[in-house]
């Protein structure tokens, strides 16, 4: 920026001490968007279970499922941050549990998004993982009735009970519980960043057809699209007949479209029918 010949307040740096908690939730996000920007070499199925001998070498030992724990922590994490439920982090003035609009910001503005979307995109790349990932949901739900989130331990269990089952076979199911659990705890965190938040949901919409096509596999992605769209169905009706700068100026016209516009409006196969059936249901 150019400075002006006349002096203004414009001209002046104002520097100003960040508190202990500014200070810590700093150090917090700083922690970990690198776990989130570097986990894609370890939850990619075209690596770990496609790729070549040499690339699978240190496929589910010791080492990649402490990765694999601390991805899920950090998204478990940032979950907490988000609502104001991470141990050590709440203040006097603000409510347990609630989304805090001021980190929702700061996770928009740090490329959180961005950043989940990638995680998604590297970990279910196509039908055949998303059709591997629910059929792993179903038979833990089936053999244990447990959800997902208790079938790690619970599957080293069935392992010993069970004989029978390849190993190899076996460390493909015990990843791809684990991808589950880390998907589901992305969409998680996608919906607590975008709640209550007009801002942030208009800027999610940018992966909603990611979302779309992670939709009916059981990781979370239908309650995530609803969670985005529910009060949005003019913003995205809006959305597809003009260019999103203008959506942006009026994103505060919450009036409803009817079914009868979209069937005039639209085509056959236009995503917005499958949106607003997903919101029916």
């Amino acid at each position: 920026p150019n400075i002006a010949e006349d002096e203004s307040d414009k001209d002046v740096f104002k520097i100003t001490r960040a508190n202990q908690h500014e200070i810590w939730e700093t150090s917090f996000m700083l922690s970990c968007i690198p776990i989130l920007s570097k986990s894609l070499i370890h939850i990619s199925p075209d690596i770990n279970i496609r790729g070549t001998k040499y690339q699978r070498r240190r496929f589910l030992d010791n080492y990649h499922k402490e990765k694999l724990r601390l991805i899920k922590k950090c998204l478990t994490d940032l979950n907490d941050f988000c609502n104001n439920s991470l141990v050590g982090r709440l203040k006097f003035d603000e409510k347990y549990g609630q989304a805090n609009p001021s980190i929702q910001k700061v996770l928009r503005e740090q490329n959180c998004l961005e950043y989940l979307e990638r995680v998604l995109a590297t970990a279910f790349p196509d039908p055949d993982i998303l059709k591997m990932a629910r059929e792993t949901v179903l038979h833990m739900q089936k053999m244990t009735g447990y959800t997902v989130h208790h079938s790690t331990r619970k599957l080293r269990m069935e392992r010993k009970r069970h004989a029978f089952h390849e190993k190899e076979s076996e460390k493909i199911r015990e990843f791809m519980v684990h991808l589950v659990e880390i998907g589901q705890s992305v969409y998680k965190l996608v919906k607590s960043i975008c709640r209550d938040n007009m801002e942030n949901e208009i800027y999610a919409y940018t992966f909603i057809y990611t979302f779309e096509k992670q939709a009916g596999f059981n990781i979370g992605a239908v309650e995530c699209i609803k969670a985005i769209l529910t009060n949005n169905i003019k913003l995205l009706f809006q959305l597809h007949n003009s260019n999103p700068e203008e959506q942006i100026k009026g994103r505060h016209d919450r009036k409803f479209v009817t079914d009868q516009d979209i069937d005039t409006a639209l085509p056959e196969s236009n995503p917005l029918k499958f949106f607003v059936k997903i919101l029916k249901n």
